[in-house]
C-alpha cells in the first residue's frame, strides 16, 4: 500500500515538470509576433490558433503592448492609422479585463494626433506673427503630448508678444481719439471709441476715454454757453445746447438744456445786481429788458427784480397805466407847445361840459412830479382859460397858473414823498365847450424816486 502512493506522487511530479517545461508551437509563435509588434498577425494567429495557446497574463499582455504602440505615436516611430489598428487588433483578442482600458487608448490616440496636428499649426501661426491664433493652436496641445512643455513655453512667449503689439495699437487707437478730443471733433471721438470697444473689449482705457469725450464737451459747451451769456443772447445759447442734445446722448447735455433758461436768469440778475449796487438802476433794467427778449416777459424772477429796480428810476407819466379817469385821456408823442417847442411825453384829460381827472397808483414809490405846464401850439388861438390841480391821497398839493393862449409854459416841481394815488384834476369849462383842455398840457411829466440815502 506504501508503495503504490509513492508510486503515484512520483508520477505526478514527473507529469507537472513535463506540462511546465513544455510550450506549445503555437504559444511560441504567438508570443514571437507580439514581442516583434505584428500585432495584427498576432491576433489573427491567436483566434484561428487560441486553443492551443497558452498565456498566464494576456490581460496585462495586451496591455502592455497597447502601451508601447502609444509610445512609438508619441515619438514619431508610427502613424496614426498603424497605431490605432494595432490597438483596435489587441483589442479584438483582450480579455473582458482588459476591454475599457484599450478602448480609452484608442481614444487616446485620436486626441494626440489632433494635439500635435494643432502644436504644428501653432508653431505655423507663430512664424507669420500670427500670435492670437497661434495661442488658441497651443492650448490645444494635451498634456499627454511629449511636445506639452514646449507648446506651454511657445505660448507663453506668443502671449508676450501679442500683450507688446495690444499695447501698442490700444495707445495708437488711444492717441487718435485724444487727437479728436483735442480738435473738438466730439463725434468721430465717439465713434473711434466705439470702433475700439469692439475691437478691445476688455480694455479699461474705454470708461476713461469715455470720460474724457465727455468732460472736453461739457468743457466746451459751458465755454460757449459763457459767451453767449456775456452777450445775453439766450436763444443762440438755448439753439446751441439743443443740437448738442440731438447729436450726443449725455446726461449733463440734457440736463444743462433743462436748467438753461434758469442759469440765464441767474447770470442776467448777478450781472444786473453789479449795476443796481452802484445806483445805476438804468443799466441794470436795460440788462434784464434785453434778457426778456430771448427767455419772454413771463420770467417771473426777471419781471420781480426789473419791478424793483423800476422803482428807482424816474418814469413819465405817460408810460404809467391810470387807475381811474373821469374824462378823455389824451396822450401825444410830439406835441408841440405855443412857443413851438415839441415834447415827447405830452398828456391832458378833456371832457366837455363836466370836471374831469385822472389818478395813478404810485404806492409811495416817488419822491417829486416835474413836468411843464404850457399850452398846445394847436390851442394858440383858443379864448380858453384854463388850470389843472395835482392831489395826493385827496391833499391838494399844487395849483397850476392858468394858462391862455399867450401863456408862456411855465416849469412845475410837486413834493409827492410818501403819496399812493395820485390825481390830476381839471375845472368844468361850462356849457358849450367840448373837451379840447390842450390849453392846460402836462409836457414832459416825469415821477422821480427817493434817492438812495445808504
Amino acid at each position: 500500500m506504501k508503495n503504490f502512493k509513492k508510486i503515484i506522487a512520483v508520477t505526478a511530479v514527473i507529469s507537472a515538470l513535463t506540462l511546465t517545461g513544455c510550450t506549445s508551437k503555437e504559444t511560441k509563435s504567438f508570443k514571437e509576433y507580439m514581442n516583434n509588434g505584428d500585432y495584427i498577425k498576432a491576433a489573427t494567429y491567436y483566434t484561428k490558433h487560441k486553443s492551443s495557446i497558452e498565456v498566464d497574463d494576456l490581460s496585462g499582455m495586451v496591455k502592455t503592448q497597447a502601451d508601447s504602440i502609444i509610445e512609438q505615436f508619441k515619438n514619431g516611430k508610427m502613424t496614426l492609422s498603424a497605431a490605432t489598428a494595432n490597438v483596435q487588433a489587441l483589442l479584438s483578442i483582450a480579455p473582458k479585463s482588459a476591454v475599457e482600458e484599450l478602448n480609452e487608448k484608442i481614444k487616446l490616440l485620436s486626441m494626440l494626433e489632433i494635439s500635435q496636428e494643432q502644436y504644428k499649426l501653432g508653431e505655423e501661426r507663430y512664424a507669420t506673427e500670427d500670435y492670437s491664433n497661434a495661442i488658441s493652436c497651443f492650448s490645444n496641445v494635451i498634456e499627454e503630448d511629449p511636445l506639452y512643455s514646449e507648446a506651454q513655453s511657445k505660448m507663453n512667449d506668443a502671449k508676450t508678444k501679442l500683450d507688446a503689439l495690444m499695447n501698442e495699437a490700444v495707445g495708437q487707437a488711444e492717441a487718435e481719439i485724444r487727437q479728436y478730443i483735442g480738435q473738438g471733433k466730439y463725434t468721430e471721438a465717439i465713434e473711434a471709441l466705439n470702433d475700439f470697444k469692439i475691437q478691445y473689449p476688455d480694455s479699461e482705457a474705454a470708461q476713461t476715454l469715455s470720460d474724457e469725450i465727455e468732460k472736453s464737451l461739457n468743457d466746451e459747451m459751458e465755454k460757449n454757453i459763457a459767451s453767449y451769456f456775456a452777450d445775453f443772447d439766450f436763444l443762440s445759447a438755448y439753439s446751441y445746447v439743443q443740437n448738442l442734445s440731438y447729436s450726443f446722448d449725455y446726461t449733463s447735455v440734457s440736463d444743462k438744456l433743462n436748467s438753461l433758461e434758469d442759469d440765464f436768469t441767474d447770470y442776467v440778475l448777478a450781472e444786473a445786481e453789479k449795476d443796481a449796487s452802484s445806483d445805476n438802476y438804468e443799466a441794470a433794467c436795460a440788462i434784464i429788458e434785453i434778457a426778456m427778449q430771448g427767455v419772454g416777459d413771463d420770467n417771473t424772477m426777471l419781471n420781480e427784480v426789473y419791478n424793483e429796480y423800476m422803482k428807482h428810476l424816474p418814469k413819465y407819466l405817460v408810460d404809467m397805466a391810470y387807475m381811474s379817469t373821469n374824462g378823455d385821456v389824451y396822450i401825444n408823442s410830439q406835441l408841440t407847445d405855443n412857443t413851438s417847442v415839441t415834447h415827447r411825453n405830452s398828456l391832458f384829460v378833456g371832457k366837455g361840459n363836466s370836471e374831469c381827472y385822472i389818478e395813478y397808483f404810485i404806492n409811495g414809490n416817488y419822491d417829486t412830479f416835474t413836468g411843464v405846464c404850457g399850452c398846445s401850439y394847436d390851442e394858440r388861438e383858443s379864448d380858453l382859460s384854463v388850470y389843472f390841480e395835482i392831489y395826493g391821497d385827496g391833499n391838494l398839493l399844487y395849483t397850476s397858473p392858468t394858462m391862455t393862449k399867450n401863456s408862456v409854459p411855465e416849469n412845475f416841481e410837486v413834493n409827492i414823498s410818501g403819496v399812493k394815488v395820485l390825481k390830476i384834476w381839471y375845472p368844468n369849462l361850462g356849457p358849450g365847450w367840448t373837451a379840447r383842455y390842450a390849453v392846460a398840457t402836462i409836457y414832459d411829466g416825469l415821477l422821480s424816486p427817493k434817492e438812495n440815502t445808504e
